[in-house]
This record gives structure tokens, sequence and C-alpha cells, in this order.
């Protein structure tokens, strides 16, 4: 029935939630040395690269650029600064299962696939959206950038 159902997938959740919760635990406690065979997870450091400017650093500033700081400033290779944590979001976590490891976590491996596939649609669902908005401001900046030749434009509606 439709309650049963529910319940399942309430029970599912609930098994997936535990398991990154241990996952967080045993990565907090690992040492801070990264595995050789671990798998690098994309996640952007900024939210909007077109708000990104150059600021100035004056003669006497050293380094940072100031207060404020510019750019990677006192970030390691590893791409944290010192007092950072350097582990995986439970987002990322989620990202890295397979469908089989979905299967094993919750012992359903149809629910398991159901939720990596469900996973994997909303993700790209995310990606075909940066992908157009990505598009229209990159077609609205060449429309701009067209629009300061005149002469361009005069040429583009002799041809129409």
């Amino acid at each position: 029935t439709k309650d049963e159902l529910e319940g399942r997938l309430v029970e599912h959740t609930l098994k997936i939630c535990e398991y990154l919760e241990s996952e967080q635990k045993k990565s907090s406690s690992k040492s801070k040395a990264p595995m050789a065979g671990a798998r690098r997870v994309n996640t952007p450091r900024v939210a909007d690269m077109g708000v990104l400017g150059i600021r100035w650093q004056h003669s006497y500033e050293r380094g940072s650029g100031g207060k404020g700081g510019v750019g990677n400033s006192g970030r390691t290779i590893a791409g944290t600064k010192p007092g950072e944590q350097a582990r995986r979001t439970a987002g990322q976590v989620l990202l890295l299962l397979t469908s089989r490891r979905f299967g094993n976590i919750i012992k359903d491996q149809v629910a398991g696939a159901a939720f990596h596939k469900e996973l994997k649609a909303v993700t790209n669902r995310e990606g075909a959206r940066k992908r157009m908005e990505r598009m229209e401001e990159s077609g609205k900046a060449r429309l701009k950038q067209m629009n300061r030749k005149p002469w361009l434009s005069q040429r583009v509606n002799q041809l129409s």
C-alpha cells in the first residue's frame, strides 16, 4: 500500500543519513594526508565568477593585499587555509556513491538504483540549467558587443 511504500522510503532515507553521518565522523577522525585512490569532487569555490575583481596592492601592503585578502591568499596546495576543514561535505559524499553502493547501504538494490537515478537526474537538471544560464549570458554579451559597433548592426540589417 501507499503507507508501506512511504514507510520504506523513510527507512531508506534514514539509513542513508546514518551512512553520511558515519562518513563525516570517519573523515574527521582520519589523518590529514589524502588517500592515493581518493576521487576529487569539483565544487565551486565562488558562487558567481562574474563578480570577482582585482584589488590592487599598495606599496606598504604585503601578501594578502590588506585585510580582506585576494584570490587564494594563504591557501595550501590542497586549496584550504590552515584553519579550514579539508573534508568532504555530505552532498559530495552522495555524489560519489554508485548505484551498487546505494543498494548496499540501504540493503535493497532496486531502491538503491532508484535513489541513484533520481540523484543523477537532479544533478543533470542543475547542470543543464547552469549551461542554459551561461549560454544566455554569453549571448547577451555578444549582443552588447555587437551594439557597440553600429556599422556591424547596419550590415546585418542590410543582409536580412
